[in-house]
């Protein structure tokens, strides 16, 4: 006996929790997301407490108007649900001149107008004291640029599309996804779902369900670090914003304290290596990476206690050329959206948009041809 629904949306984390978000709000179509764990669980991407936003964005300035996008529907959700999930004290680039990421930074600052505010090593040293800087180095605060608590997104995607008339399956996981006459029907461990259209957004599981993705999209480690300051206040949100550093070919990024004794410093110089399964991601931080990143925070920041107070391995999903795929089938009936690399939480609102534009045939600016699988660089590159 088949259960009936117009989409299922498969995996409810980053992505999957705001395709169904809007599904729900802005269509009426019967909606189903299906999460082999429970919602908002430790195991995704998203795990670890809070995620960097950028609207100036150093991977290039094609991206800023996903950004944009995204920024209004994170404050949409959080007006909507009540729940604080923006954290809006802007987002501090901190480079030298003439270093290719803080180049196209400022590019899309200048191509967008982003409100923005410059700062000399001199200005930088006296504005923001934590941040250890050789001579040289100059920063840029994106105004549009903050935080968000992406734990709690996830769960306020799914709260949202709750009320708006969705169903919620969890702790089930997908078995398979099969196309039969006009539906495609969903195999699940105790029940059989029946639907005309699917979303899969498993992040870096995608390749169990969409097996063309394995020459394209592979799984990537990274290590969090959380750092107790001798004094928390100066690292509060209020003098203390989001941050991307790079200074010595090491790169960090982080978010102000928002539990009042430590602040969120991650480094990624320790957490480069490739898998092809989530499997085969180590369960925890090997010592020698705690040190390096220790290291770094030390060097970077002022007043850090050098061992963190905490650590966490996680996963993302990653393409060679960073570029995200988001696939409509030729069926017309399967949207996959994976092979985030990096891009994926702060993007998430504006990918769950893309998702119900694919599914009800709407054309969206904000697409790119390049993210459909057949005109992705890396199947392009591979299959020539």
């Amino acid at each position: 006996m088949y259960e009936d629904f117009d989409v299922a949306v498969i995996g409810l984390g980053s992505v999957g929790s705001m395709a169904m978000w809007q599904l729900c709000t802005d269509t009426d179509l019967k909606v189903v997301g299906i999460e082999q764990w429970g919602v908002g669980h430790a195991y995704g991407s998203y795990a670890g407490e809070s995620r960097v936003f950028r609207a100036a964005y150093h991977e290039g300035w094609r991206y800023v108007p996903l950004l944009l996008r995204s920024r209004e529907l994170w404050l949409d959700l959080e007006k909507k649900t009540g729940r604080h999930l923006f954290l809006d004290g802007g987002m501090l680039a901190v480079d030298t001149p003439g270093h290719a990421p803080y180049e196209t930074t400022l590019e899309s600052i200048r191509r967008f107008e982003l409100p923005h505010r410059f700062f000399s090593t001199t200005e930088l040293r006296k504005t923001y004291p934590q941040h250890i800087v050789t001579d040289g180095t100059e920063a840029v605060l994106d105004l549009l640029g903050g935080g968000i608590r992406s734990e709690v997104a996830v769960l306020a995607g799914v709260q949202a599309a709750i009320a708006a008339g969705g169903t919620v399956i969890d702790g089930e996981a997908v078995l398979g996804i099969e196309e039969q006459g006009e539906a495609i029907v969903i195999r699940l461990a105790t029940r059989t779902l029946r639907v005309a259209q699917v979303v899969v957004t498993t992040g870096s599981w995608a390749a169990q369900l969409r097996p063309q993705l394995r020459d394209v999209v592979k799984v990537a480690d990274i290590a969090l670090t959380w750092f107790a300051p001798n004094d928390p206040s100066r690292y509060a949100p209020d003098v203390f914003p989001a941050f991307l550093r790079d200074q010595d070919g090491v790169h960090m990024f982080g978010v102000p304290t928002l539990d009042s004794y430590s602040v969120k410093v991650v480094s990624h110089t320790a957490a480069d290596t490739q898998y092809e399964s989530v499997d085969d991601v180590p369960a925890t931080v090997s010592r020698a990476a705690i040190e390096e990143i220790s290291r770094n925070a030390t060097t970077f920041f002022a007043d850090l206690s050098p061992e963190p107070v905490r650590h966490s391995m996680h996963h993302e999903s990653v393409t060679v050329s960073r570029v995200p795929i988001v696939d409509l089938d030729p069926s017309g009936r399967i949207v996959t959206i994976a092979g985030l690399s990096g891009h994926g939480f702060k993007f998430a609102p504006a990918l769950g948009q893309l998702a119900t534009s694919l599914l009800t045939g709407v054309n969206d600016p904000l697409y790119s041809a390049d993210f459909g699988l057949s005109n992705h660089p890396d199947r392009v590159a591979h299959i020539s």
